[in-house]
C-alpha cells in the first residue's frame, strides 16, 4: 500500500470504520461497478467484509484484462 492510501486507511480506522475497502491502482469504471454490487450483495447475504470482497474479487472476470485488474486492485482492511 503505497503512503497516501496508507493514510487514508489508517484515518478512516482510527476514526471508528470498522473496515476500509480500497484500490491499490486505478481500477476500470464498468468492471468495478459489478465488483461493488457483488460486494454489496455479499454483504446483505451477511459474509463479513473480507469475504464479501473475496467474493467479489472471485467474480471478476480474469480472462478479461480489466477484470483481472479489477479483482485483483480490491484489498479490505479491517472488517475481517
Amino acid at each position: 500500500v503505497g503512503p497516501e492510501l496508507d493514510g487514508v486507511v489508517t484515518t478512516l480506522l482510527l476514526g471508528g470504520s470498522a473496515g476500509v475497502v480500497a484500490a491499490v491502482v486505478s481500477v476500470p469504471d464498468l468492471e468495478t461497478g459489478q465488483l461493488m454490487t457483488d460486494l454489496h450483495g455479499a454483504l446483505a447475504s451477511g459474509a463479513s467484509l473480507a469475504h464479501a470482497v473475496q467474493t467479489a474479487r472471485d467474480n471478476a472476470d480474469a480472462s478479461e484484462p480489466a477484470g483481472f485488474v479489477t479483482g485483483v486492485a480490491f484489498s479490505c482492511y479491517g472488517g475481517g
